[in-house]
């Protein structure tokens, strides 16, 4: 009876002490485990490295690192759990770790012969860092005239802003999450999240005081910005249509240490276009460039492609941004008056741009958030450029090609001078730009072409122009004033150019050239998801 009692008691002590036991320390293996795959999913590149040192920081454990593998986790509630980690070195953005440890026992060994159990635990960690990021043409200088005239056709009233007023609005900055939370306060839609709220339909008008409200803590803005908001049309938006805030989009706050912002001029340009896809804007400008008198100017702004939004904020990988499709005829008269009593030229410079598309391909936080990087893929606008005339009304049928032709570009009761030219510039191919922490810092763009160019467009359109001068009633050609002609209009191709990028950059594109840059990057911390 002592003996059955004894084996009884050793085994009861057993199965409490050394079961409990067991227990704590799989426990502790467990924290031991998630910190160490939290640490290597912080760089995935030195998982091993990083797993270790945590192991070792937690007092000699006793703890060795089993299995660590690299992957990428997909937080989509359509995935079952249990597969949303894919292991993978390319672009990892989690790792899983498993370490190994043993236990001793105090009363089981009497039983078993055993002096210790091992121990197994395993964690899986990701970190998904974000990043937002635009693509169209940044406006370093702008001219008050023109943009003033354009704009406000765009706005369908006369915004009256000076080019002050343009250069402050777009060497200023918004939050896209502030923005947000300001219609959802005008909407009074307590307890919304950010894509709900930029799913609601508003007029345009309370989506710019919006704008003003997140722009508050600069004075100048937000009086600007009220101002515009006071002279806009009571047309009716939805900021969805403009903005994606992918995985942000189901918070409910900002984070005022991780803004998403981008620059206000191109913010409020793009709010002015929705709702606007192929309507015709005809402008006349007094230009204050050298050697132009005039411009007439109508610009089409279509489809955006797929339907896209305008700035889009997403994981590595997940996010595409796209530029409208535009065409613009420019008709553009010169000082300078040819001979024969030919007058002043009228050129007409016809642009039209199919869309460009970015894709953001990584985003990497391994230094930190200080030291953040990013990539993205962007595919040049596919477009044409030409002197040629073009029927304004023809402008507005994206379903057909336009066709060009000569122009007659001066005229008198002797003489008739025509001219034509057609630059096609495109390609399919992405090439990828890359964006270090000083890039992303000051949100430098950076532009691709599709085809290598040591000359604006007008310069090399110029350059391969036919013209060709005849006397009326006669195929007697004059290469004298077909000379002069060229000639002149070189001399104020660089104001061409200058015209050209203005007019393109209000639109958001440039032909044969994608200009991308990062808004912002939030840095995931990483978390523990399996």
């Amino acid at each position: 009876m002592l003996a059955g009692s004894l084996t009884m008691l050793i085994a009861t002590s057993a199965l409490g002490i050394d079961a409990g036991t067991m227990f704590l320390e799989k426990r502790r293996l467990q924290g031991i485990a998630d910190a160490a795959a939290m640490a290597a999913a912080g760089d995935p590149s030195f998982a091993r490295a990083a797993a270790q040192r945590t192991i070792d920081a937690n007092g000699g454990a006793p703890a060795t690192i089993d299995r660590i593998t690299p992957g990428i986790y997909a937080a989509d509630p359509d995935i079952a759990h249990a597969n949303r980690f894919t292991p993978t070195t390319l672009g990892a953005n989690a790792v899983e770790v498993r370490l190994a440890g043993s236990v001793p026992t105090f009363f089981g060994r009497i039983i078993t012969g055993d002096a210790s159990a091992a121990i197994t635990a395993t964690a899986t960690a990701a970190r998904v860092n974000i990043a937002s990021f635009s693509l169209g043409t940044g406006m370093a200088a702008v001219s008050g005239g023109i943009v003033n005239s354009l704009l406000s056709g765009l706005a369908g009233t006369n915004l009256e802003l000076s080019a002050i007023d343009f250069q402050g609005l777009a060497s200023t900055r918004v939050d896209l999450l502030r923005v947000s939370e300001a219609v959802r306060a005008s909407l009074d839609l307590a307890g919304a999240d950010f894509d709900e709220t930029l799913a609601t339909s508003l007029p345009l008008p309370d989506a710019v005081r919006a704008m003003a409200t997140a722009a508050a803590a600069d004075a100048g803005t937000a009086s600007l910005l009220t101002r515009i908001a006071e002279r806009l049309p009571n047309r009716t938006i939805m900021l969805s249509d403009a903005i994606d805030l992918g995985p942000l989009g189901s918070k409910v706050a900002a984070d005022p240490r991780r803004e998403i912002a981008v620059d206000t001029l191109s913010m409020l340009r793009a709010l002015m276009t929705l709702g606007q896809e192929g309507r015709q804007i005809d402008t006349n400008a007094t230009l204050d460039l050298p050697g132009l008198a005039s411009a007439r100017i109508a610009t089409v702004i279509g489809d955006r492609a797929r339907q896209s939004a305008w700035v889009t904020v997403g994981a590595a990988g997940d996010a595409e941004l796209h530029s409208a499709q535009t065409r613009i005829l420019i008709e553009v008269t010169l000082l300078d008056l040819l001979p024969l009593g030919l007058g002043k030229i009228t050129l007409p410079v016809y642009i039209e741009t199919a869309a460009a598309s970015a894709r953001l391909t990584a985003v990497s936080c391994i230094a930190g958030r200080d030291k953040a990087q990013a990539s993205i893929a962007v595919t040049p606008s596919l477009g044409s450029v030409a002197i040629s005339p073009v029927d304004t009304d023809r402008l507005r049928d994206f379903s057909t090609p336009v066709d060009t032709m000569p122009a007659t570009i001066a005229a008198s009761p002797l003489a008739r001078v025509r001219a034509h030219a057609m630059l096609p510039i495109g390609g399919m191919t992405a090439q990828v730009v890359n964006f270090d922490a000083d890039d992303i810092a000051t949100h430098r763009p950076k532009s691709v072409s599709s085809q290598h160019m040591t000359q604006g467009l007008a310069t090399a359109l110029i350059d391969r122009a036919t013209i060709e001068t005849k006397l009326l009633g006669t195929s007697l050609p004059l290469p004298v004033v077909d000379a002069a002609t060229r000639a002149t209009l070189l001399v104020v191709a660089a104001s061409l150019d200058l015209l050209v990028d203005q007019v393109l950059g209000i639109a958001g594109v440039k032909v044969g050239t994608a200009t991308t840059w990062i808004n912002g990057v939030r840095c995931g911390t990483p978390q523990i998801v399996a």
